[in-house]
């Protein structure tokens, strides 16, 4: 029976895989393998050789690979980590495979450092409201599950405590959810600015305003400036 072969090989541009030398791979160990089609596929090595290294994945396609080719794979313990700095190995198969982990349980948001990624769950979850905003108002990155939250937050105290301008950047393919983003950061900064003053509507509506102008590009209208704000904030 001819055996089925996968499509494995390097990308270009991408980093060299981390390991502690050709000769540390051994028959049975798993690894992370590039491949054409789904980026990267999990396998395990069927025999390892001075610079070459044969695996094979879960479908039972086999390849053969450069020792430096392959990526070491985390601890399950690690699976689903909330901060990806927090995974032993962080290189590209790593990071995606712990967003993937977080996004099949609806853990759309994922840290790496100060860095927040958002996926688009393309559908509605019970992650926004009053009572979220509460419950991550005035604490560290860090302390709650990753959310956006949590970064407007941050944005609003440094800026209420230095007294001087923040920044937000989104950024994202098209379709990521930049937009919708930036209006949930919106959301919490006016409701933050009217919980602190202790007033009612005209207050969050001033701070908006206030928001709105201080983008150099802004119009007066918020229909005219909700583009510009899907980027920078």
């Amino acid at each position: 029976m001819q055996k089925r072969r996968l499509s494995l090989g390097p990308v270009a541009g991408a980093a060299p895989a981390t390991h502690a030398s050709n000769a540390a791979w051994r028959v049975d160990d798993r690894a992370w393998c590039h491949d054409d089609e789904a980026g990267f596929v999990l396998c395990t090595v069927t025999s390892a050789g001075a610079d070459k290294v044969s695996v094979r994945d879960a479908q039972g396609r086999d390849g053969e690979l450069k020792s430096d080719e392959l990526y070491p794979v985390n601890p399950a313990s690690q699976d689903g980590s909330r901060d990806n700095t927090e995974l032993m190995y962080l290189q590209e198969p790593h990071m995606l495979h712990n967003l993937a982990h977080r996004y099949a349980r609806d853990a759309i948001y994922t840290y790496t450092a100060h860095i927040l990624i958002a996926c688009n769950p393309f559908k509605r979850l019970p992650l926004y409201g009053e009572k979220q905003m509460r419950a991550y108002q005035g604490k560290s990155l860090g302390m709650m599950e990753p959310h956006v939250y949590a970064v407007a937050d941050r944005a609003y105290r440094s800026m209420s405590h230095y007294k001087m301008s923040q920044a937000v950047i989104i950024s994202g393919e098209s379709g990521s959810g930049k937009t919708e983003t930036a209006k949930i950061v919106m959301s919490f900064l006016t409701w933050a600015g009217g919980s602190q003053k202790g007033s009612g509507g005209g207050s969050v509506e001033k701070l908006a305003e206030r928001i709105l102008q201080a983008n150099p590009n802004a119009a007066g209208r918020r229909s005219e400036a909700k583009k510009r704000f899907a980027r920078k904030m």
